[in-house]
């Protein structure tokens, strides 16, 4: 009876001695996690006023190599100008993590993006028809490289603008002469040949392929003589057309040739666009006034 109960005690205290060692032996971290980006975006994101133009967020997630992984449902911009983005990944592992902003028309389930997602090649596509003067073909990606993932729940991160945008301004004589002549404009259309077809956001380059871009009929708000804008894909040697309206009424149809386009900047087509010989010069961020600056 003794030695049953020594080697009882023996045993039972090799029991514990091992349940001693695995609570005190540091678990080293396996499997996968969630983390929770919040997306942002410039404050001059708006650039026409009304604000609500980037509405949702469509993100995805790729390997080291850019082979895609997994696509996830756009998530909605809050009402703080942030989206929410929920990611899986495995510990140990490489991740390109991508952002598309942009807007979205919905009509109940369905979602329907300004700028097509190609997810399996990464590429946002041109649309071939737009709308001139609104601020709802605005477009921002992000790229979060992720090298051996070791954890962590949350991080922030900024989207950037890949778009170029094409204005036309008439002087304020111009203004005069056709306010005058009962030509003021109330709406307007535009036309850009020579746009880029894609873009990869992986790679950030644009396709030299390229399409031209209808951009239909849109009420005009008089705001330092601007006639039209578009935003485009950033191309070298654009051609831009500006179709000009009072009410039903075409009044003016002008086209300028060798318009450079760089992404995130202003491009201003600024003359005598309605009246007079159409005198007119073409710059890029200028130093001066607000509409020269860059977008973002």
């Amino acid at each position: 009876m003794n030695k049953f109960t020594t080697v009882f005690a023996v045993v039972s205290a090799v029991f514990l001695a091992a349940a001693c060692n695995k609570s005190e032996t540091p678990v080293a971290e396996s499997g996968e996690r969630t983390v929770s980006y919040t997306v942002s975006f410039p404050q001059t994101k708006a650039t026409l006023g009304n604000g609500e133009a980037v509405n949702y967020v469509w993100y995805a997630l790729y390997n080291e190599q850019g082979r895609l992984l997994m696509e996830y449902a756009p998530q909605p911009v809050n009402a703080d100008g942030k989206a929410e983005c929920k990611v899986t990944m495995m510990f140990d592992q490489n991740y390109k993590v991508v952002f598309v902003g942009q807007h979205y028309e919905v009509a109940g389930e369905l979602k329907t993006p300004a700028f097509a997602i190609d997810a399996a090649k990464a590429e946002v596509q041109m649309p071939l028809a737009a709308k001139a003067n609104s601020d709802n073909y605005d477009l921002f990606t992000y790229v979060d490289q992720v090298s051996n993932y070791q954890g962590g729940n949350g991080k922030d991160v900024s989207l950037t603008r890949i778009l170029a945008q094409v204005n036309f301004f008439c002087t304020a004589d111009d203004w005069t002469n056709a306010a005058a002549l009962s030509m003021t404009p109330t709406a307007s259309s535009m036309q850009l040949a020579s746009v880029p077809s894609r873009y990869n956001v992986l790679t950030g380059i644009a396709s030299t392929q390229t399409v031209t871009v209808e951009y239909a009929k849109n009420a005009l708000t008089p705001d330092a003589n601007l006639l039209g804008t578009a935003f485009c894909l950033a191309g070298e040697n654009l051609t831009a057309t500006l179709n000009l309206f009072k009410g039903d009424e075409l009044t003016t149809t002008r086209t300028v040739s060798n318009v450079p386009a760089q992404l995130n900047y202003r491009t201003n087509i600024t003359g005598q666009i309605m009246t007079g010989s159409m005198n007119y010069t073409i710059s890029i961020n200028p130093t001066g006034t607000d509409q020269n600056k860059p977008l973002n």
